[in-house]
């Protein structure tokens, strides 16, 4: 019995996201979101176009992984604040902390930073891609803040996502050679929570 065809009837084929999306950046930082086709990227990863289509069902998609690893580590900075803490110092701490400091981050963080910010098409998907992350921090606020209603929440946690990806574009114009969390702490610094 050939094992090969085996495991493509049972289990599916486990996909590394965060290579397909390193490929799948490098790609678009060398000739453009638009000229950049699903043949490309599969013979860049290896995985075959089928399961990149299964897998994150359209291009953009594929930028989905390092946003949900900020969503994850702002997740847990909300988590581990004190329940007494300043509500701004924690909803500080806590963007900034979305930020990766991680060599292999920054390293992939400068060309996909600078991909989204040249494709409109991507720009527009971001609002939906950082859904999770805008809800996570105005749930947080508006238990943190008694007096605050969602609608105001949402709002500010709209704003210091607006704040944090400017800063974040800010720093890749700057050349992406310093910290990108320190770019995000001095602008969300500007915004307090009263």
């Amino acid at each position: 019995m050939d094992t090969t065809t085996s495991a493509r009837r049972g289990r599916p084929p486990v996909v590394d996201r965060d290579a397909v999306a390193r490929a799948a950046i490098d790609l678009w930082s060398t000739q453009g979101f638009a000229a950049t086709t699903w043949d490309q990227i599969s013979e860049r990863t290896g995985v075959s176009v089928r399961t990149l289509i299964r897998r994150f069902g359209s291009q953009p998609a594929i930028l989905a992984r390092p946003i949900e690893a900020a969503t994850e580590r702002l997740r847990a900075a909300l988590r581990a604040a004190p329940a007494d803490a300043d509500p701004s110092d924690v909803v500080h701490a806590a963007v900034v902390a979305s930020v990766s400091e991680d060599d292999a981050v920054r390293s992939g963080g400068l060309p996909w930073v600078r991909v989204v910010a040249a494709e409109p098409l991507l720009q527009s998907w971001l609002r939906t891609a950082y859904a999770p992350w805008i809800t996570e921090l105005a749930a947080s606020i508006r238990a943190r803040v008694p007096d605050i209603d969602d609608d105001t929440a949402f709002a500010l946690a709209c704003g210091f996502e607006a704040v944090a990806n400017a800063a974040m574009q800010a720093w890749a114009r700057a050349g992406g050679t310093d910290s990108p969390a320190a770019h995000v702490a001095a602008a969300v610094h500007r915004i307090r929570i009263d």
